[in-house]
């Protein structure tokens, strides 16, 4: 079942909208998961699209600043495992706008931001 769904808004960012299910699915989360972190949460409404074509992106690998999930509909990764081409990825600010599931809870919808390319 899925729970969320992935669009493209006109500057590039990623919004990330609670499907009904969805919504039934985070309260539920919220609910029996307590003792989970924000990002637990998110990546349990979004793994459909982790199955299919999106990946987690490891902040370290491409320098980010801070310990934030980094979502890519485009890396690829080398035999080692290390990041060797990324033409886009998408992280929510939370540090300025807040807990995703909060903000899901009470929008419907997250934004990711847009970052810049890397190679």
């Amino acid at each position: 079942m899925q729970f969320t769904e992935f669009t493209f808004m006109a500057q590039g960012d990623l919004r990330i909208t609670l499907t009904e299910a969805g919504k039934q699915e985070l309260q539920r989360l919220l609910k029996d998961h307590a003792d989970w972190s924000d990002d637990e949460i998110l990546l349990e409404l979004i793994d459909e699209h982790l199955l299919l074509e999106w990946k987690i992106v490891p902040p370290e690998q491409i320098r980010a600043m801070r310990d934030m999930l980094i979502l890519s509909d485009s890396v690829r990764y080398d035999h080692e495992g290390n990041v060797a081409h990324l033409d886009s990825a998408y992280w929510h600010p939370s540090n300025q706008l807040g807990i995703v599931s909060g903000i899901l809870m009470e929008n419907g919808y997250v934004i990711f931001e847009k970052g810049h390319r890397h190679q």
